[in-house]
């Protein structure tokens, strides 16, 4: 028999068999940041905002930053695009151009690419693997939705990405990492056994269509079924500069023209008082927080306060 050594496992192998499968809490709150660095002095470690969870960018961050968020606490979920190749990341090279699709109007350098390609697939397998091997308490897949922009320019359909968020959730659970999904409401029910949490943005602009459908997620009416937590994002234009009136930045949103900073909140954060009372977020669960497009480390949460992460 062949035994190794502490030192001859590698952290990875050791990462995988102390690892349990988390399950967030319902009422757990969350902080993103995806387009920095976070930062954390190791001499003196620290963070804001005081949540219990951080999502990071897999790429951006070091292993070195997820050991320091858990010794500080927290859980980590990492983001990397599922659904999209972005000439910046660092196995670009690794996609075949055969796989290419329509490239995203908003996002330069970002294309979409066949989720049904074994070759996409391959890529896919290795971001999980490398965020087993940074020490991620979870994954993020982001644009498993493609079939609803067009299918992509390549026909991709909801069966195809059911099939494909199945698929990430089963790798992900082999490294006892959990799994959350975003948006993509259309297949919630086919996947929501296989994920521990889902994430939403700007549910507010179409509440039927796109903040219903996570009623029996966050509260299931299924005998033994648990209650999830749903991270819900919106997104503001804000400035830098500090104002005198409350919260302290002047926020603004195209879609909410001629509203006050605090009719405004109340609207992302779904708080306004429904008919038959109480309001859609006691109702929904659902866990707010607000962000500029910019996803740096700048947060406001449902009561107007303002919190900054250390980014570089």
């Amino acid at each position: 028999m062949l035994v190794l050594s502490l030192s001859e496992i590698s952290t990875n192998d050791l990462t995988q068999q102390t690892r349990q499968l988390w399950q967030p809490q319902l009422n757990t709150k969350i902080q993103v940041v995806l387009s920095l660095e976070v930062v954390i002095d190791k001499n003196n470690p620290q963070i804001s905002p005081s949540v219990e969870i951080f999502e990071i960018d897999l790429f951006r961050n070091e292993a070195s930053t997820i050991d320091l968020l858990h010794k500080l606490g927290k859980k980590v979920i990492c983001y990397f695009s599922a659904g999209t190749v972005e000439e910046m990341r660092p196995d670009y090279n690794q996609f075949d151009q055969r796989d290419f699709g329509m490239p995203l109007a908003d996002w330069h350098g970002e294309t979409y690419v066949n989720i049904s390609s074994p070759r996409v697939w391959k890529v896919m397998r290795e971001r999980i693997k490398l965020a087993s091997e940074k020490g991620c308490d979870a994954i993020e897949p982001d644009n498993t939705d493609i079939y609803s922009n067009d299918g992509g320019g390549l026909d991709i359909t909801a069966k195809d990405a059911t099939i494909y968020v199945q698929q990430l959730a089963q790798e992900s659970r082999s490294y006892n990492m959990s799994m959350g999904l975003k948006n993509s409401q259309e297949i919630l029910w086919d996947v929501s056994h296989l994920i521990e949490f889902a994430i939403n943005e700007e549910c507010s602009y179409a509440i039927q269509k796109w903040c219903i459908p996570y009623t029996n997620f966050t509260d299931p009416t299924t005998p033994g079924v648990i209650p999830k937590p749903v991270y819900h994002v919106e997104y503001v234009n804000k400035t830098d500069i500090p104002i005198n009136e409350w919260p302290g930045v002047q926020i603004s949103n195209d879609a909410y023209p001629h509203t006050t900073a605090q009719e405004l909140i109340s609207t992302l954060c779904l708080s306004q008082p429904k008919k038959e009372g109480g309001s859609l977020a006691e109702t929904l669960k659902m866990n707010t927080i607000i962000k500029d497009l910019d996803l740096d480390g700048w947060m406001m949460d449902c009561s107007g306060v303002v919190t900054n992460t250390a980014t570089r």
